[in-house]
C-alpha cells in the first residue's frame, strides 16, 4: 500500500493545549503546523471524548534523529501515569518509522513549584521522568545542529539536554512490556475511561486513518515484526527437584525443613553438574597431552634415526648411505672384503 498523500487536518485542539504550557513558544509551535513544514512533524494526541488530554510533538530534521519539541498534558489528567505511558507507546513507535532514524534528542527546562520557586537538580520532577523513561543527559557539546531549535555552542541555564538511542538494549528496557494495544488498555485504566483514542500524524506512518483504535494493518504488521525482531529464546529451566510437589493455590505454605532440603537437594544437583563438566574437561585436556607427548616422541625418535644415518654416510667417506643398516649401524665394508679374500684363499689350498 502506498503512503497516502499529507493533507492538513484540524489540529486547534493540539495547538491550543501546547501553547497553554509553551506561551513563550506559541509562534514556534505555530510554525510547526504550517503546510509547508508538515512533511516533517510528528504529532501524537490522546482524546478523551472529543477533548485532547495530551499532546506531543517531534520534529524530524535529519533522517537519523527527531526533535522531541513539545508535550502537554491537561492538568487534571496529571499524576495518573498517562504521560509515561504513552511516552513509551510512542518510542515504541518511533522503532517502526524507518531503519535509519538511530535518536530522538530533546531540551528539557527545569520547572518551578506553585511557590514561583525553581526545583533541584535532584528533586526537580521533569528531569526524572525522562530519565525514568531511558532518556539520557548529554553535554550540550552532543547536541545535534538544529538552526531552529538550538544554535552551535549554546549553553542553556535551568535546561538539560538528552537523549535516546533507538537500540536494542532501550526497546527491552523501556519500551518492549507493552505492545499498542496493551497500551490503549493501560490508558483507558489510568484515565477511567472507556471511550479514548489516539491520533496519529507522521510522514512515515500516516495513512488516511489518524485515529486509532482500530490499529491500521500496516501499523499491525510492523508491530509484528518488530516483535519478532527483538524475540528471545526461552532461558533453559532446571527440571523440577525431587521434593517439589504439585501444590494447590490453597496450601502453598512450606516448612521450613522441606525448604531446607529442597536447597540441599539444588545444591547437590549444581555441584553434580560443575563435577562433571569438569572431569570431562580434564579428560579432553589429558587426551590432548598424550596425542602431543605421542608426536613429539615419534618425531624424536625419526630425528634421532636420520642423525645416525648422516653419521655413518660421513664416517665411510661419502660411500652409499645404504651400506647403513636401518637402525643406523655402520657396516664395516673394509673388513667385509678382507673377510672375502680369506675365504677364496683357504678354498683354492683346499683345492
Amino acid at each position: 500500500m502506498d503512503k497516502a498523500k499529507l493533507k492538513c487536518p484540524n489540529f486547534g485542539a493540539e495547538v491550543a493545549l501546547l501553547i497553554h504550557d509553551f506561551v513563550y513558544s506559541k509562534e514556534d509551535i505555530e510554525f510547526s503546523f504550517v503546510e509547508e513544514n508538515l512533511s516533517q512533524a510528528n504529532l501524537f494526541s490522546l482524546f478523551c471524548e472529543n477533548e485532547c488530554i495530551s499532546a506531543v510533538l517531534l520534529d524530524q530534521h535529519e533522517k537519523e534523529f527527531m526533535y522531541l519539541g513539545y508535550m502537554s498534558t491537561l492538568g487534571k489528567w496529571r499524576r495518573k501515569g498517562i504521560g509515561k505511558t504513552l511516552m513509551k507507546l510512542i518510542m515504541r513507535l518511533c522503532f517502526m518509522m524507518s531503519k535509519e532514524l538511530k535518536d530522538v534528542y530533546l531540551i528539557s527546562r527545569n520547572i518551578q513549584d506553585e511557590n514561583g520557586k525553581w526545583y533541584t537538580v535532584k528533586e526537580s520532577p521533569v528531569y526524572r521522568f525522562w530519565e525514568s523513561l531511558g532518556f539520557y543527559r548529554i553535554p550540550w557539546s552532543q547536541f545535534p545542529s538544529i538552526p531552529t531549535v538550538l544554535e552551535q555552542g549554546t549553553i542553556l541555564t535551568q535546561a538539560r539536554a538528552y537523549r535516546f538511542e533507538l537500540n536494542e538494549s532501550n526497546y527491552v528496557n523501556f519500551v518492549k512490556d507493552k505492545t499498542i494495544e496493551q497500551s490503549m488498555a493501560k490508558l483507558r485504566t489510568q484515565a477511567k475511561v472507556e471511550n479514548i483514542h489516539l491520533k496519529v500524524f507522521s510522514p512515515n506512518l500516516h495513512f488516511e486513518t489518524m485515529k486509532w483504535p482500530p490499529l491500521p494493518q500496516h501499523i499491525t504488521d510492523k508491530e509484528a515484526a518488530l516483535v519478532k525482531r527483538f524475540q528471545r529464546q526461552p532461558v533453559p529451566q532446571m527440571p523440577p527437584s525431587y521434593f517439589q510437589q504439585q501444590r494447590s493455590s490453597a496450601s502453598m505454605n512450606v516448612s521450613p525443613l522441606a525448604m531446607q532440603q529442597e536447597m540441599q537437594f539444588n545444591n547437590m544437583m549444581l555441584q553434580s553438574m560443575y563435577m562433571n563438566q569438569m572431569m570431562i574437561m580434564q579428560q579432553s585436556m589429558f587426551a590432548a597431552r598424550r596425542r602431543y607427548a605421542m608426536q613429539q616422541a615419534s618425531a624424536m625418535q625419526q630425528q634421532a634415526i636420520q642423525s645416525r644415518q648422516q653419521a655413518a654416510a660421513q664416517i665411510l667417506g661419502g660411500t652409499n648411505p645404504a651400506l647403513a643398516n636401518q637402525n643406523g649401524n655402520i657396516v664395516p665394508a673394509k673388513r667385509d672384503r678382507e673377510s672375502d679374500s680369506k675365504t677364496e684363499g683357504s678354498k683354492k689350498q683346499k683345492s
